[in-house]
């Protein structure tokens, strides 16, 4: 593969990789694959994280 290649590769995952290094954001991961779909209110449940909070996370994830 090619520098340019290979560096084109690297930033097409690299906003991947930075919404996933977030410790909130993997653990909404986490949550929501472990089985049914979970509404907001649900991903919030047991947590300090509000759903204002969480929502903007799903975006950061559905934008990487």
């Amino acid at each position: 593969m090619s520098p340019a290649r290979t560096k084109a590769a690297r930033d097409d995952v690299a906003p991947i990789f930075a919404a996933l290094g977030d410790e909130t954001r993997l653990g909404l991961v986490r949550r929501m694959s472990e089985g049914e779909p979970m509404s907001i209110s649900n991903l919030t449940a047991g947590t300090d994280v509000t759903r204002q909070a969480v929502t903007r996370h799903l975006e950061v994830l559905a934008e990487a």
